[in-house]
């Protein structure tokens, strides 16, 4: 499953499981849920549309 090409740019790590992200093309804020996605990133962080860790993402509105 393939999300495109970019990067999300973190914002906020919530925990080692989940992170707050901002999309590098739109500037929309995101919820990223995947295991370990928040281990070992910085709070400014950058990690790849196409991570494999990536189980959710949820836009916030």
């Amino acid at each position: 499953m393939s999300r495109g090409s970019g990067q999300y740019q973190v914002q906020r790590v919530i925990g080692s499981n989940v992170v707050m992200v901002q999309g590098d093309r739109n500037g929309k804020e995101y919820v990223i849920i995947g295991k370990g996605i928040g281990f070992a990133v910085k709070g400014t962080g950058i990690i790849e549309v196409d991570d494999p860790r990536i189980e959710k993402i949820n836009k916030l509105i």
